[in-house]
């Protein structure tokens, strides 16, 4: 094992042996590290890193390598932990750039919240047997203050495997085949591209676009939308022309597929007060232009 590129470039890195430690490969970090950096070898610079189930801290000290401020390993195993301390010696990583939290990683990540400790970017590699570690970390982590609406989050794990619960900014009614097309699609998008967006969504705002709007508009919100939260639907209806606004109950980032009954109602009774105004404004502007023809002087009243 050795570090891929950046600062520690080539040097080899110590690794445990046993089944419960699995160091992610060279070649899959290399291909994790050029997806994440997208040709720009800056691209990590100055990022906060967690190294969940951190086993050897490969993938962490890959990224310290790379520019990253500072990595929060987690490992609750003792040798694994000891190793990880073996690689930073031998590769004199600075201790103001590190932590190392030796403890389950439920009690780290809460430790880390409570911490105010914010990252850009979050690894986990649980070992292949633990499928509910899964949950219980993206989970946690969906309802935590560690993550900012840029942050990414990696999970490495067994090819078959396949989480039987919903995590992160959707909920427990939306259903793995409502969102297939979403997945589908987003398969078939660059990646490159994608974290280029993601990574640029602080820079700009769409506020002055909201003011364009030129249609009736009906903003949909989740009541326990952590991405588009309500405040955020308050701000964009307000911003908006014509717009109401409809908050769901209970309802998440997917909540147009978690409650399609209620979404809908509240669409179609939208459509009909727009139409319904519409029509009476319509019918005034009508009259109106009615009574000013009825009022106009004929032609020869108004030569004389």
């Amino acid at each position: 094992m050795r570090i891929i590129a950046g600062k520690y470039r080539s040097r080899p890195l110590h690794a445990p042996r046993g089944l419960d430690v699995r160091p992610t490969s060279d070649r899959l970090r290399e291909t994790l590290f050029n997806v994440l950096t997208a040709g720009d070898p800056q691209r990590l610079a100055d990022t906060v890193w967690l190294d969940l189930y951190a086993g050897t801290g490969a993938v962490g000290l890959e990224a310290l390598s790379r520019g990253a401020r500072i990595v929060h390993f987690v490992e609750a195993s003792a040798k694994p932990a000891s190793v990880i301390r073996e690689n930073l010696r031998s590769l004199q990583v600075d201790p103001e750039n590190y932590e190392i939290s030796e403890r389950d990683v439920s009690t780290a990540l809460r430790r880390l919240d409570s911490q105010a400790v914010v990252c850009d970017f979050c690894f986990l590699d649980p070992p292949y047997r633990m499928h509910e570690a899964y949950d219980d970390v993206l989970g946690f982590l969906s309802q935590s203050q560690l993550l900012r609406p840029t942050s990414i989050v990696i999970a490495e794990h067994d090819r078959k495997f396949d989480s039987p619960v919903q995590f992160g900014a959707l909920g427990p009614k939306t259903k793995l085949e409502d969102m297939k097309p979403y997945y589908e699609h987003l398969a078939e998008l660059d990646p490159h591209m994608i974290l280029k967006a993601a990574q640029a969504m602080h820079a700009h705002s769409a506020e002055d676009l909201l003011r364009k709007v030129k249609v009736p508009t009906l903003v949909v919100v989740g009541e326990r939308d952590n991405f588009v939260p309500p405040w955020l639907g308050h701000v964009m209806t307000s911003r908006i022309p014509v717009a109401e606004m409809l908050v769901v109950p209970g309802g998440t980032h997917g909540t147009i597929v978690e409650e399609p009954k209620i979404v809908n109602k509240a669409v179609l009774d939208f459509l009909e007060r727009q139409l319904s105004e519409r029509r009476t404004v319509s019918l005034t502007e009508r009259r109106a232009r009615n009574t000013r023809t009825k009022r106009r002087p004929q032609g020869s009243e108004a030569e004389q």
